[in-house]
C-alpha cells in the first residue's frame, strides 16, 4: 500500500500476523530489517546490533514459533536514527513505513493524522 507522508511517497503495511503479500515487507523480513520478538529467544534488542547476520539467522531458526508474537522489531542496526528517537518496535494494528532505505513504525493514531493513502 501506497500513502503520501508530508512531501515524499511512502510504502506502508498494516502489521499483522498472518502471511505478509506485500513484496518489500517480505524483503523487510529476509533480511532481518524487521522480525517478530519470538524469533530472537528473548535476546536484548541491542544484541542485534553487535551480531553478524548469520548468527541472527541460525538463533531465528532454534526459537522459531517457540515465543507468542506480541511485536514486531526493527533491527537496530539499519534504522537509520530510529534507534535514537523513534519506535524499535511495534504492535500489531500498527504501521511499518519504508521512506526511501528506511524503515519506521507509527501507531494507527498518527498513521491516520499523518498519512494519506494513494
Amino acid at each position: 500500500m501506497r500513502a503520501k507522508l508530508g512531501n515524499d511517497i511512502v510504502e506502508i503495511w498494516k502489521i499483522t500476523d498472518e502471511i505478509v503479500t506485500d513484496a518489500w515487507v517480505k524483503e523487510a523480513f529476509e533480511t532481518h530489517k524487521v522480525f517478530w520478538d519470538d524469533e530472537m529467544g528473548g535476546l536484548p534488542l541491542l544484541a542485534t546490533f553487535f551480531m553478524k547476520e548469520e548468527n541472527i539467522k541460525k538463533i531465528n531458526k532454534l526459537v522459531e514459533r517457540k515465543r507468542p508474537r506480541h511485536f514486531l522489531m526493527l533491527n537496530a542496526s539499519d534504522s537509520n536514527g530510529s534507534f535514537f528517537g523513534g519506535n524499535l518496535k511495534a504492535s500489531i494494528g500498527d504501521y511499518l513505513y519504508r521512506r526511501g532505505g528506511t524503515y519506521q513504525f507509527c501507531s494507527e493514531k498518527a498513521f491516520h493524522r499523518d498519512f494519506t493513502l494513494l
